[in-house]
């Protein structure tokens, strides 16, 4: 199934789209996912590529009402990622009804994206959610303590060394199971592939992005952005790891360190969250978190990793050496396309 895929790309040039289909053929690539338009869709397939949609999952417009957002376990409503309260079913039919345009454009599959709850990344306190009024009716359906689970993360996010709470943890899995099974059965149901972007191995758990989460997903792409540069750097390796960090030393955790290591086994080895953000990872862990990725998830492991790297020829590498199953870059600019390495020279 992604055999042909091999290389995909996140976007390509809309405003010349047949000579940025040729270009990206030529160079290796096999795939783009979320061509910006039905000319530029039509160009990648004339060129002999393959293109997947992609759809957000609970995105929010400027007008929605207030009440579909996030609520932190601290009573405050706000979006995270541009997205809304991941139990809003409006939210969910809009993100689903996409699926038709690009089955229409002929996409051979559809990435979800952002399908799961706040991380890290956006503040302490949108990754301490959701508990508006919706999620606890229907936590409180699903067997759980609602009240008990929001004061145990409050308490989560001020005393030191504590672990995220298991309950709600798995409610966040829960809620993205329920989800991801909507998702794959629209998708299959009109003779498409579902797939979907994924949190790193690591970090994947505290979004809800669990193996039995995304168990009816027939592809998975962790997105592995080791030293990310833009900021906020939503599910990159550096920007969420210097989340977690800042997090535990407001709680003045002993060792943060530590403490990231005992619920995610990877070791940070800086002394603050600035240098984490700064310096970001070696790219040997890409290829730890695409095997720990191969062992987990029960479906093809694509990693998407980013563009700009440095030193993407070596992370490259180590994705391939690790098993991937197809590798993809994040996002298409003419810079990254000037400094991306030869992949057909990489299949050799």
């Amino acid at each position: 199934m992604v055999k042909e895929m091999r290389y995909y790309i996140f976007g390509m040039d809309g405003k010349r789209p047949a000579e940025c289909a040729k270009e990206l053929k030529e160079r290796g690539f096999s795939a783009v996912v979320s061509p910006p338009g039905e000319r530029a869709a039509e160009e990648a397939k004339e060129a002999g590529l393959e293109i997947w949609g992609c759809i957000g999952a609970f995105s929010m417009r400027e007008d929605d009402p207030e009440e579909w957002l996030a609520e932190d376990a601290f009573g405050e409503r706000r979006r995270w990622f541009g997205s809304g309260c991941p139990n809003e079913n409006a939210l969910w039919e809009r993100g689903l009804s996409a699926i038709e345009k690009w089955k229409k454009w002929g996409a051979k599959g559809i990435f979800a994206d952002g399908a799961r709850f706040a991380s890290p990344c956006p503040g302490t306190e949108l990754f301490a959610s959701c508990f508006c009024p919706r999620c606890m009716e229907l936590g409180k359906k699903l067997g759980y303590d609602m009240n008990g689970m929001r004061r145990r993360v409050r308490l989560y996010t001020k005393m030191p060394d504590l672990l995220p709470p298991a309950d709600w943890l798995r409610f966040r899995e829960e809620c993205t199971c329920r989800w991801f099974s909507a998702f794959s059965e629209r998708v299959r149901s009109v003779g498409m592939i579902p797939a979907s972007f994924i949190f790193t191995p690591a970090l994947s758990g505290l979004v809800g992005q669990t193996p039995e989460a995304a168990r009816e997903l027939q592809l998975v792409a962790p997105m592995l952005y080791r030293r990310y540069r833009p900021k906020p750097g939503i599910a990159t390796l550096n920007d969420e790891f210097a989340a977690l960090y800042r997090l535990y030393a407001g709680r003045t955790d002993a060792d943060c360190a530590q403490t990231i290591f005992a619920h995610t086994g990877v070791q940070t080895k800086f002394d603050n969250a600035d240098d984490i953000w700064q310096n970001g990872f070696e790219p040997g862990i890409i290829g730890s978190e695409t095997a720990r990725a191969k062992r987990m998830y029960n479906a093809p492991v694509a990693p998407i990793l980013q563009l700009d790297d440095e030193r993407l020829d070596e992370s490259i590498r180590c994705a391939k050496q690790a098993g991937a199953d197809a590798i993809g870059l994040f996002a298409y600019s003419e810079e990254g396309m000037r400094h991306l390495p030869d992949l057909n020279e990489t299949e050799q």
